[in-house]
């Protein structure tokens, strides 16, 4: 009797996905799971319906994830990895003001562009955060959470160095800031729909980026007097 074939073996990835190795199973099956949680929530989308979309056997979502939660939180997981890594490169102690302006839109730039690729994993997480599923919440407070813990040391930097105003707090300022980078992605579908631009353009992209940090500079840092733009302004 021939030995037993492991779940990833070409004969039980059918499908398009049949011939390229179990790594490119996983990373269809993470990649129809968050379109389709983004689309039809948790409960919403079906082990089958997943399987189906990425070309693949409905047994590989156990093997690779252990069901359909361990998909569910390695799409949440991928994602705040990734953003966490960003946010640790880019928001390092400035020198001064004008590096701090520099990383705080290097920072805003990273998290608006990924919205253009990355559009359903964003919309999942703004959504089932408010719905207080347990899982969401494990991932949130593994990844998301160290991400805004990152953004108030890098305020705290100004603070200590005395570049803010008096009165600013650090944990305040910086879910301000995520606040108005969220409402820009959460709204751009209306703003498409009803005025006709998008973050998803990059020049208008520029011009968010440029609003949010004139209007929250200016209530931050001492002698800030309006927008400034790495790209020589926006019309």
């Amino acid at each position: 009797m021939s030995a037993a074939k492991r779940p990833d073996s070409a004969s039980s990835e059918s499908g398009a996905h049949s011939s390229s190795g179990p790594e490119a199973t996983r990373q269809a099956l993470l990649k129809a799971g968050t379109e389709l949680f983004a689309k039809h929530g948790f409960d919403g989308a079906s082990v089958k319906e997943i399987a189906d979309r990425a070309g693949v056997n409905v047994s590989l979502v156990s093997y690779h994830f252990g069901g359909k939660e361990g998909l569910y939180r390695a799409a949440l997981d991928q994602h705040g990895q990734a953003k966490l890594e960003m946010a640790t490169r880019i928001l390092k102690v400035p020198a001064n003001p004008e590096e701090f302006r520099l990383r705080l839109r290097m920072f805003i730039e990273e998290i608006l562009h990924d919205f253009e690729h990355q559009e359903c994993v964003m919309r999942m997480i703004h959504r089932d955060v408010e719905m207080d599923l347990p899982v969401v919440q494990e991932v949130f407070k593994e990844r998301f959470l160290k991400i805004f813990e990152t953004l108030t040391k890098f305020f705290k930097v100004g603070e200590d160095k005395g570049w803010f105003h008096d009165g600013v707090d650090q944990e305040l300022a910086a879910g301000m800031l995520i606040g108005m980078v969220q409402h820009q992605m959460r709204s751009d579908h209306l703003n498409h729909r009803f005025f006709g631009r998008s973050i998803k353009d990059g020049k208008y992209r520029q011009k968010v980026i440029d609003q949010i940090l004139g209007l929250f500079l200016r209530g931050l840092l001492r002698g800030e007097e309006g927008p400034r733009s790495s790209r020589g302004g926006s019309k």
